[in-house]
């Protein structure tokens, strides 16, 4: 007979052992044993529990820039932003671009570009300079390959004009290219391609003014009359309402928002995924970054993940004002 001091030894041994196995091959628990379920929820939380932990007192919001601090300096490279302790990320000065830059009533800026960046500094140990000084995407684009900073971010879509000036990172999100069509149009053309629909100089497609969707239209339809609009999110519904246009495109997450917002859009328009649109929004850096882009990549694979719309919805749906 095994005495009762023995069982207990042998238990612990077996606990041990079990500790120190399942600890070696955690990554295999799932293949060998491949009915088991692991709680999402528990899952996502112990990924990401330091993704976002960059504390406020590391993160400075600027809105003031002289480019003249850092005449003949380019910035961007990996080993001097770990030197130095800073990551300096180039942003619009929008307090309001929805869901990946606003400003809460309390004074405090979230979204998917905030956090994004609040990812990238406290994975790499530094503090975070987030200069919200350019009025336009292209403006960001521009700051970077004049070496303004480390990195622009600034819910970039990709264009050909774009990357001949700078390096785009892999998407840290996905929307896709949407439109709303005026649903009494569609009707009376039941059986024809979108395409063939609207590519016409008598059909007039709208785009936020000064973003790449102004590109997308005229290399999608390039016979249609270009409408640019200020203020797209305050603007579109009475315009649409009003029949003044056709169409507009925009991305998946504010269409899907706007319809949220103002379903009785619904009565006047249709929502129209394009097919094999997609609008992925990147990082940009310095030609002369490209370590540092690299870097970035793995870090988007591995721990920040891409984000698709009804993600990026779900979770700052609740700021937009």
């Amino acid at each position: 007979m095994i005495s009762r001091a023995a069982k207990l030894t042998l238990i612990l041994c077996l606990i041990v052992i079990i500790t120190y196995v399942c600890g070696k091959y955690k990554d295999d628990i799932v293949s060998l044993f491949p009915k088991a379920t692991i709680d999402q929820n528990i899952s996502t939380e112990i990924k990401h529990r330091n993704i976002d932990s960059l504390p406020n007192d590391k993160i400075t919001f600027v809105h003031e820039y002289d480019p003249e601090q850092n005449k003949g300096k380019i910035l961007g490279d990996i080993k001097d932003i770990l030197k130095r302790g800073e990551l300096i990320v180039c942003a619009k000065k929008d307090d309001n671009n929805i869901f990946f830059q606003m400003k809460t009533e309390d004074g405090r800026y979230v979204g998917k570009d905030i956090d994004f960046a609040k990812q990238i500094a406290a994975a790499l140990g530094v503090r975070l300079t987030y200069r919200m000084v350019y009025e336009t995407h292209d403006a960001v684009v521009d700051a970077i390959a004049n070496g303004e900073g480390d990195m622009g971010i600034a819910d970039l879509s990709y264009t050909k004009s774009r990357s001949r000036k700078a390096l785009y990172s892999v998407p840290y999100a996905i929307p896709k290219k949407m439109m709303l069509i005026d649903r009494v149009f569609l009707e009376k053309q039941e059986g024809k391609t979108l395409t063939h629909l609207l590519n016409s100089d008598e059909i007039t497609i709208c785009a936020p003014e000064h973003t790449s969707y102004e590109t997308f239209v005229n290399t999608i339809f390039p016979k249609a009359k270009l409408l640019s609009l200020q203020n797209w999110e305050h603007n579109i519904i009475e315009l649409i309402k009003n029949k003044k246009i056709i169409a507009t495109m925009r991305d998946d997450i504010r269409i899907k928002f706007l319809i949220k917002k103002y379903p009785d859009i619904l009565i006047t328009a249709m929502p129209i995924i394009l097919k094999s649109e997609e609008d992925p929004i990147s990082a940009v850096v310095n030609f002369n970054s490209a370590s540092f882009l690299i870097w970035i990549n793995k870090f988007i694979e591995n721990e920040a993940k891409t984000d698709a719309a009804d993600a990026i919805v779900e979770k700052y749906g609740d700021y937009v004002k």
